[in-house]
C-alpha cells in the first residue's frame, strides 16, 4: 500500500496530466481516517475530477446499512511502475467558478 503521502503526490501528478493547464493544490491529513483535499478554479467540473480521484480512495461507503467503511479493490500506478493500494480513505474535492 502506498503511503498518504505518495497516494497525494499520484493524484496530482495524474490529474495534472488528465487535465492539463489547470492548477490543482492537493493536500493530505489524517491519522485515523485519512483523506486528500483537491482544489482548483475553473477548468473542469467536480463530476470530471471525481470519475477520476475515486480511484484513490481506499475505502467507500456500504454494507448492509450503507454506513459502514468498506475496502475498494482499488489501486494506483506511482510513475516508477510500482502498483499498490491507495494510502487515503477519502477524497474531498473544492472546485471554484473561474473569475
Amino acid at each position: 500500500m502506498f503511503t498518504l503521502k505518495e497516494t497525494a503526490a499520484i493524484l496530482k501528478a495524474d490529474l495534472r496530466r488528465t487535465f492539463p493547464g489547470v492548477r490543482f493544490s492537493v493536500t493530505s491529513s489524517g491519522w485515523a481516517f485519512t483523506s486528500i483535499t483537491v482544489r482548483w478554479t475553473g477548468g473542469p467540473s467536480d463530476r470530471a475530477v471525481y470519475a477520476m480521484a475515486r480511484f484513490y480512495e481506499r475505502s467507500t461507503f456500504g454494507g448492509p446499512n450503507g454506513q459502514d467503511r468498506v475496502d475498494t479493490p482499488n489501486t494506483v500506478q506511482h510513475a516508477d511502475g510500482r502498483i499498490g493500494r491507495p494510502g487515503a480513505d477519502s477524497v474531498l474535492l473544492f472546485a471554484r467558478e473561474a473569475r
